[in-house]
């Protein structure tokens, strides 16, 4: 049977776990939360756009200045969703590379000489 020491051990163990992984989760939630955000106002600046251009065109009414505000404006947000979606990237690849440096191929002759030197260990006593 398990004393309250372990108990407790592997209590605070497994929520120290889960507020790293849940972190993890909000952080990763955040920087997509703001990639849709920036997408979003694009499409605002484009409807705006468009909606000058139109006038523009049916009213014979220079828009020149607010078009190129506007068009200032989206690429402007285009090389902030750029940037957001290269984070992005690079945190999918940091995780990746620190799964598969936890999910190292397993020493057969390491593992049997560390079992072997837990029996020798214990054998003496």
């Amino acid at each position: 049977m398990a004393n309250w020491e372990d108990i407790r051990t592997g209590v605070a163990r497994a929520a120290n776990t889960t507020i790293k992984k849940t972190g993890e989760l909000a952080g990763n939630a955040s920087m997509h939360v703001k990639l849709a955000r920036l997408m979003s106002k694009r499409d605002e600046m484009f409807e705006k756009l468009g909606k000058l251009t139109y006038t523009q065109l049916k009213t014979d009414e220079s828009r020149a200045e607010e078009i190129a505000a506007v068009i200032s404006q989206i690429d402007s947000l285009g090389v902030q969703i750029v940037k957001q979606k290269a984070k992005i990237e690079k945190a999918k690849s940091e995780k990746a590379q620190a799964k598969a440096q936890q999910e190292k191929p397993v020493d057969e002759e390491q593992c049997a000489a560390e079992v072997k030197a837990i029996i020798d260990e214990n054998s003496d006593k």
